[in-house]
């Protein structure tokens, strides 16, 4: 006995090794599948009432210790595997805490969150769970109820009807009781912008332009001629970002080949899209060259031309052209090579597109050349001059110009000019405007046409005539002033004198004339001015004098006479009989003498004195030395000096004032006297004095 209880005790152990400490490793399943006991000899499947309540044991953080005896037991040791109750030995059972987590996304849009996730009214959710440790059961509450599969997984909720906010709950628990619960919320709120369409995914809001709404394919054939592919590539069609309707932009693949044509094969957009065609055995001809119309404006209907060649020499071979917005159509057959035409008619103004390709007369054809251009304008432009009209005082004549082209635009001007009434010859191509220099006194007249880059001329424009009638002011030269005699006049007086001349020929019209004893002439003693001077004598050119007076009274402005013993500045302006002025001319200036020079003047007693007569001369003149402004009788006691001279006189000179003479011989005897004043200011005067015989004395002689 007591070795069978030694090998039962040894064998309980080794039980108690194999299940105690392996528990820590096993998994759900192996949890579901633990037999709960209420003593060595009875196990039952799962707790129940009749095998008493499990009892929860306190241990390691994270785990859920379970020990199951009809007697319960005050500890469970963790990772023992083994309780002795008593002289009993128990199993102490123990697993991981059963874990869920619950996510909602928008259904069918992006990645589940954990929320909270707002949605529209008329959207829809889906919930996902996920689970750890092995629950035995997993129920929904709130929002939701019912089981739930306890391994995890997804469902969609019906669509929202009403705003607020949804709670969706989901707890999961294990055998012994234990569980864990997660929660996630849903606002549903009422601002959608659209419900439907292929923009409108998630039924609410429009889909960005980053999405993607529509993708097809699109085919075609490469070309016309023989072995081009048949060809397709991928439309990709993008939402507005502000529409529910697939309306944004789009993007294309590169064409690829869907089917390979072979050299003898052409494409069509039917099946079967390569079909073997006869004139494919033919070689096509060469790509034409375009030679009618070329590439400019013209003012005609063109005829379209093209030369043509093949490299089937026997073949004919033509061209077809192609009018962009017109059509197409076919040039006369001519023989390879050649040049193959077409005559459009008549053809209105505007600006035209062409091309062609070369077709031989067994239908094989060409590639299209690339596009010519050319233009047709049969509206003439218009030109317009304005130049100086009448009578122009300057030899520069200003033309400006203006023209206007409503379809090619203008290329170039023709300017004529006629002189005189002359002939109209050409002075420029030019389109600006510009300035003309004629010749003085000569009539000139402008017009003015111009092309267009089509050919057209204008009518031309023409403005008037302009008479160049340029005046040249006159000028005053050769300026001087002389003073009168002074021994000869009672009154002295300066003349002044200057030249006029004008390279025009005008007459003299006008003379201004100033005499000042400023330099600035601010106060003129003499100002005059001569004004519709007329006459031959007034002709070009002509010398104007002026005379002044020498007066012995003190001057005034604009008293008109000169006084002594001043310096004078003198200056003179002329006008043409345009009222062309020179500038004013100024004179040398000059000073007046100190007073008036002796005035001389003698007698003598008998006026017809006879020989060896005394004869009596008596000196009359008058001096200003001692009063220059009245003068007075000359006289030696007043410093004057007397110079006598009697030619055949005795005596022959003297300083006398009034010195007697006598003549020897009859004749005509010419006396001088010069007195020089007290001031150095000398005069002469000569006089005849005639001496005759003395009368014979008669005596009274009787007769015989």
């Amino acid at each position: 006995m007591v070795i069978k209880k030694q090998f039962l005790l040894i064998l309980f152990f080794v039980v108690v090794m194999i299940f105690g400490f392996g528990i820590k490793n096993i998994n759900a399943n192996d949890v579901e599948k633990t037999m709960w006991c209420h003593s060595e000899a009875d196990c039952c499947v799962t707790p129940s009432e009749s095998c008493d309540r499990t009892l929860k044991c306190t241990g390691k953080v994270g785990y859920i210790t379970y020990c199951a005896t009809d007697k319960g037991c005050p500890i469970c040791n963790f990772g023992a595997g083994e309780i002795r109750c008593g002289l009993e030995v128990q199993k102490c059972m123990w697993a991981l805490a059963p874990i869920v987590d619950i996510k909602a996304r928008l259904s069918g849009v992006g990645t589940y969150s954990n929320g909270p996730i707002t949605v529209q009214v008329g959207q829809r959710v889906d919930l996902q769970w996920t689970t750890e440790n092995s629950p035995t059961m997993c129920v929904g509450t709130g929002s939701w109820s019912g089981g739930k599969s306890r391994t995890g997984g997804t469902e969609t909720l019906p669509v929202y009807t009403a705003t607020g906010t949804y709670t969706y709950t989901i707890g999961c628990e294990v055998p012994q009781g234990s569980g864990y619960t997660d929660s996630v919320v849903v606002n549903v709120i009422n601002n959608c912008v659209c419900s439907t369409g292929a923009c409108c995914t998630d039924g609410c809001n429009y889909n960005s332009s980053s999405s993607v709404c529509s993708t097809t394919t699109e085919y075609r054939c490469a070309g016309t001629a023989c072995g081009d592919d048949y060809q397709k590539r991928t439309k990709t069609q993008y939402c507005s970002g502000s529409s529910a309707s697939c309306t944004g932009t789009s993007t294309y693949s590169a064409w690829i080949t869907q089917t390979a044509c072979t050299g003898t094969q052409k494409c069509y957009t039917t099946a079967p899209n390569c079909r073997t065609e006869a004139s494919c055995t033919n070689a096509s001809p060469n790509l034409p060259t375009l030679l009618t119309p070329t590439q400019i404006w013209m003012n005609y209907s063109p005829d379209f031309t093209a030369r043509v060649s093949d490299p089937n020499v026997s073949d004919t071979i033509r061209a077809i052209f192609e009018l962009t917005g017109y059509g197409t159509y076919n040039g006369n057959y001519v023989a390879n090579p050649g040049t193959s035409g077409y005559d459009p008619g008549s053809m209105g103004d505007g600006e035209y597109w062409w091309r062609a390709f070369a077709q031989d007369n067994q239908g094989a054809v060409s590639a299209w050349t690339n596009y010519w251009w050319f233009g047709k304008d049969t509206v003439i432009p218009t030109a317009s001059i304005d130049q100086e009209n009448g009578t122009s005082p300057d030899l520069n004549i200003s033309v400006a110009l203006t023209e206007a082209d409503d379809r090619s635009g203008v290329a170039e001007g023709d300017v004529e000019v006629r002189i005189n009434s002359g002939v109209w010859t050409d002075y420029s191509t030019t389109i600006n405007d510009f300035t003309y220099t004629g010749i003085n006194h000569n009539i000139y007249e402008f017009r003015y046409r111009v092309k267009d880059n089509a050919n057209n001329w204008s009518n031309y424009a023409y403005d008037g005539s302009v008479t160049i009638d340029v005046n040249t002011p006159p000028t005053d030269t050769n300026t001087s002033v002389t003073p009168s005699d002074p021994c000869t006049q009672p009154t002295q007086y300066y003349t002044f004198r200057w030249t006029y001349t004008d390279v025009d020929n005008d007459i003299q019209k006008r003379l201004d004339f100033q005499v000042d004893n400023n330099a600035d002439f601010s106060s003129p003693e003499v100002s005059r001015s001569y004004d519709n001077l007329s006459g031959p004598v007034w002709a070009s050119p002509n010398v104007n004098s002026q005379i002044v007076s020498l007066g012995t009274n003190p001057t005034t402005p604009g008293c008109d006479y000169l006084t002594y013993n001043t310096t004078y500045y003198w200056r003179s302006k002329v006008y043409d009989e345009h009222y062309g002025a020179s500038a004013w001319v100024t004179g040398t200036s000059f000073k007046t003498g100190i007073h008036h020079y002796p005035l001389i003047t003698f007698t003598w007693d008998p006026v017809n004195p006879n020989t060896n007569e005394t004869v009596q001369f008596n000196d009359t003149s008058k001096c200003w030395d001692e009063d220059a402004v009245n003068g007075a009788g000359c006289s030696p006691t007043a410093s004057d000096i007397y110079q006598w001279t009697f030619p055949s006189g005795t005596p022959a000179t003297s300083t006398a004032e009034n010195p007697s003479v006598k003549f020897s011989a009859p004749g005509d005897y010419i006396v001088s006297l010069r007195i020089t004043d007290g001031d150095g200011y000398a005069c002469t005067k000569t006089q005849t004095v005639s001496v005759d015989y003395p009368m014979p004395r008669w005596r009274e002689i009787r007769p015989f």
